[in-house]
């Protein structure tokens, strides 16, 4: 199944690069049954299997796997892939990188929104470092809030905000103070009242999104290359960031590095948004970059 990597690059080899689960003969046997799919020319067709075997190639020369330096206990650590996609079923030409419109049917003021937004059934909620205001998704006009005294009072940064099953869940951290800690904080979005909080203590990163998909928690612990102000060494490198599965109690479980490709794409900052998509894909952002970058868990180690 192949997937598309959306991202702005005068050379698509530069950022969509095929990363091989099982090896290039998979990829290659992939790659014929797709072909066998598409109803191209001769011509085309040749075009489409040269496209594809340069971005392999480039893949074979540039692509190296990233595993944390330090594992942690009960957790197996693996490298995520990116997916990409030369959009052929979709278009009468072969190698043509997909392109999507997205029509902006409202826009609302949300002074709150330098972090993010959560949304649901009627809703949408708008996060600042240590505030969150409710919005009617009709209007935008504010119902609720909650809000912080000050940063740090109580809470420090929050990175993101999920709305799932009548609460909020806010990634929080204390970046970008060192050493690094981060918790999830929980309110209920009928009263914005918060009702609880896992603290993770010093732990790997700075914990920047969560999010559920099959019943499983997932988040990011981002890492950076940027010096902070008053330290004199890079906040945990941006090559360590990593991609986590938790229990239901936030224990890790299993943790992922992102390729070089995406992290250098990232740089000086780190991954900053994520989600799982109805299609099984993970879909992640860095922290400046207009970009979307399409993940998935390798079948292998």
């Amino acid at each position: 199944m192949l997937a598309v990597t959306i991202a702005t690059a005068d050379d698509p080899c530069a950022v969509l690069t095929p990363l091989y689960a099982n090896g290039k003969k998979r990829w290659n046997t992939q790659i014929e049954r797709y072909v066998q799919t598409l109803t191209l020319g001769s011509t085309a067709t040749f075009q489409f299997r040269k496209m594809c075997n340069r971005i392999a190639s480039f893949a074979d020369s540039r692509f190296r796997l990233t595993r944390p330096e330090k594992n942690m206990s009960s957790t197996r650590s693996r490298s995520l892939l990116a997916l990409t996609c030369i959009l052929a079923a979709c278009s009468s030409s072969a190698g043509e990188i997909p392109e999507y419109q997205a029509e902006i049917i409202a826009e609302f003021d949300a002074s709150d929104a330098r972090q993010g937004i959560a949304v649901d059934q009627n809703y949408f909620y708008a996060v600042n470092n240590y505030a969150i205001s409710k919005h009617n998704k009709e209007n935008g006009e504010v119902v609720a809030a909650w809000q912080g005294t000050s940063e740090g009072d109580p809470l420090f940064h929050m990175d993101s905000l999920l709305a799932l099953d009548g609460q909020l869940f806010a990634s929080h951290s204390n970046y970008p103070s060192s050493p690094m800690t981060s918790s999830v904080e929980v309110w209920n979005a009928d009263d914005m009242k918060h009702v609880a909080s896992h603290s993770f203590g010093i732990h790997v990163g700075s914990m920047t999104w969560l999010d559920q998909y099959n019943g499983e928690w997932w988040g990011a612990f981002a890492n950076y290359d940027k010096i902070q102000k008053g330290q004199s060494d890079s906040y945990g490198t941006t090559n360590r960031t990593q991609i986590v599965r938790f229990s239901n109690e936030f224990l890790v479980l299993e943790a992922w590095t992102l390729p070089l490709e995406v992290l250098d794409r990232m740089r000086p900052m780190s991954n900053s948004g994520g989600s799982w998509g109805p299609d099984g894909y993970l879909y992640l952002t860095g922290h400046d970059h207009g970009e979307l970058y399409v993940m998935e868990i390798p079948e292998f180690g």
